[in-house]
């Protein structure tokens, strides 16, 4: 005789009804706020960059650009250029006053330091076709106990096959910061 397989019994136990979850708005009055913030410190950070340049930091000024009046030799020129402090001002000691070459000047880069101010010397090697060189400078200076400001300096040198083989440039930084660096509320 064969055994006939027994059909399981299943018990049905009773199973935990799970409660619907309250539907959660997409929006709510908060997120509605939250995006109005955002919207609002984008705002404020584009109108910083166009007044500024540079949202990172209102006390900084424009760019000035110096212009060497005397084109340097194409194959080993010297350009020196001097930054000149306003009395009273110091380079803000860790705060990585620099310069950096650029174009035609070899990639030099270095340190501005010194009392008053900082002279450097670059050598330009440039290749044919190429009749500029570039030294774009980042000065951060301060008086003690007082707010530090921060300046930006390119000095442009022509470049030429029979250029003066040494060619210079200075700048000297305004102590006051001009109307278009200074926000106002009025």
């Amino acid at each position: 005789m064969r055994a006939t397989p027994r059909a399981r019994a299943r018990v049905a136990t009773p199973r935990r009804r799970r409660r619907p979850r309250a539907v959660t708005p997409i929006a709510s009055a908060s997120s509605d706020a939250r995006r109005a913030t955002r919207r609002v410190a984008l705002t404020t950070t584009a109108i910083a960059l166009a007044a500024f340049g540079d949202a990172r930091d209102a006390r900084a000024r424009p760019l000035a650009v110096v212009e060497a009046r005397d084109a340097v030799a194409r194959d080993g020129g010297r350009f020196t250029f001097e930054i000149e402090l306003p009395r009273g001002y110091h380079f803000t000691e860790g705060a990585n006053s620099r310069y950096e070459t650029t174009a035609a000047a070899s990639g030099t880069r270095g340190a501005l330091e010194g009392d008053g101010g900082a002279k450097r010397t670059v050598v330009v090697r440039a290749a044919e076709g190429v009749n500029e060189a570039r030294v774009d400078c980042v000065v951060y200076f301060c008086r003690t106990d007082d707010v530090c400001l921060m300046q930006r300096v390119r000095f442009e040198v022509p470049v030429a096959t029979g250029g003066a083989s040494e060619t210079t440039a200075e700048y000297v930084v305004a102590a006051e910061a001009n109307d278009a660096a200074v926000p106002s509320f009025d």
